[in-house]
């Protein structure tokens, strides 16, 4: 459907259309939006017809944290000039470089490295497909960097081993498991397990040789280009600042890029507050409390100076607060109840006295974000399982921080989730 066409059509007929989307994924990732990326792409498409209605032609879409790339890949043709597509990650970055340009040499190179990809192999893999030239570790020590820098063809093609090797796509070093001799339990498969494995090698290579000249040509359509920048550097170069590359090397402004209407995706890895395997979750260290609160102030436009404005903008986070409550609750189970135990107790211990002792916690950094023009709005309530396996499995509920929805949309939007929630309590009563 065009946007002209969005625009005239009913609510049903939009919700029609978007449940007829089959959403494309560029790798299997963990944090993939599986579960939620309809909820968002509605409201992405509703900012879209926003910026249309205010006088703006949409002309960039920029996906800061792309990873396994399902809501930037699956943005409609023609609604946007140019899609831009970023990942900080080497490896991420390479392969979907790789998809633009000289897929079939990536296709090639996926084939020859299934011929050797094994369990050792595969935990190599996790480690080196990440580190470029430009890696601080490299930086640090240079006999490391003469023996071990990739190419981005390899690690491109790593890249796409190890999330299809890797059980759920989590591609993080220190806790991702091979999955390909393994059971859904992570308990070892032991007969026929070298068939088991040879299948499913096998059935990956298949599945590249199917679905990277696809994805090939969506890139060519949809005019996408291809960023492997901090996400802070980002905002400057798409906003017209000078910014600096990923070797830290001072680049002009692009003058262009200063009168062009953006809409932002901002997806970052889940600060540690929100999630529920606590220390041991994926990626827990990735982005810091200081990093979330960072993108926060920048959001919020307190530093429009360095900068930029971001007139138009979707966050997709977990509630800080709603994080902080668990924590509560997990502790004071643990003080009444002797026979509960929970392996998580010094680190819920942790955030809470973190947050206590600073004035600029994250739950006020996310506050500021809540009122107009800023929004919070509930994008769904989904099952979270424990990553320790302690506890049941708990609803979760995700949301996005947005700017640029008139008032009406947020009071109609903030009203729909009260009564699907209260839905929700009598169906479960």
């Amino acid at each position: 459907m065009r946007l002209e066409n969005y625009q005239n059509a009913s609510p049903d007929e939009k919700l029609a259309w978007l449940d007829s989307i089959t959403m494309k994924t560029g790798l299997k990732y963990f944090g993939g939006k599986s579960q939620i990326g309809k909820y968002i792409l509605n409201h992405l498409f509703n900012m879209t017809l926003q910026m249309k209605n205010d006088g703006k032609r949409p002309d960039i879409f920029i996906d800061a944290f792309t990873g396994g790339g399902k809501i930037a890949l699956s943005v409609p043709y023609g609604w946007y000039d140019t899609v831009v597509i970023n990942d900080l990650n080497y490896g991420v970055y390479s392969y979907y470089k790789y998809v633009k340009g000289d897929y079939v040499a990536l296709i090639k190179m996926i084939d020859k490295i299934g011929e050797m990809i094994n369990e050792d192999l595969f935990h190599v893999a996790l480690f080196i497909r990440s580190w470029g030239d430009m890696e601080d570790k490299y930086k640090q020590n240079k006999e490391l960097q003469k023996d071990f820098v990739l190419d981005d063809l390899s690690a491109a093609a790593l890249t796409y081993w190890v999330t299809n090797c890797g059980f759920n796509g989590i591609i993080d070093p220190e806790i991702s498991t091979y999955s390909l001799k393994y059971d859904k339990t992570g308990k070892k498969i032991e007969t026929n397990s070298s068939v088991i494995e040879r299948d499913a090698i096998a059935r990956i290579i298949r599945n590249a040789h199917k679905n990277i000249p696809r994805l090939h040509e969506v890139f060519k359509t949809k005019n996408i280009i291809v960023e492997n920048l901090d996400y802070k550097e980002l905002i400057k170069k798409y906003n017209g600042l000078p910014y600096k590359d990923i070797r830290g090397e001072e680049q002009p402004a692009i003058e262009e890029y200063k009168t062009k209407n953006k809409l932002w995706y901002f997806d970052p890895p889940y600060h540690p507050y929100t999630l529920y395997g606590g220390k041991d979750a994926p990626y827990a260290d990735s982005f810091t409390l200081d990093m979330a609160m960072e993108l926060a102030d920048i959001l919020k436009g307190r530093k429009k100076k360095e900068y930029g404005s971001l007139e138009y903008f979707i966050k997709s986070d977990y509630d800080p607060k709603e994080a902080l409550k668990r924590a509560k609750r997990v502790i004071k189970r643990c003080n009444e109840d002797p026979n509960y135990t929970n392996s998580q107790l010094d680190w819920y211990n942790k955030l809470l006295a973190e947050n206590a002792k600073n004035p600029k916690n994250i739950s006020k950094a996310f506050a500021t974000l809540e009122k107009f023009p800023f929004c919070k709005i509930c994008v769904g309530r989904f099952d979270k399982g424990s990553m320790t396996g302690e506890d049941i499995k708990a609803v979760g509920e995700e949301y996005i921080w947005c700017r640029g929805f008139s008032i009406s949309y947020i009071k109609s939007t903030a009203q729909k989730n009260e009564e699907e929630q209260d839905l929700s309590k009598q169906n479960n009563n």
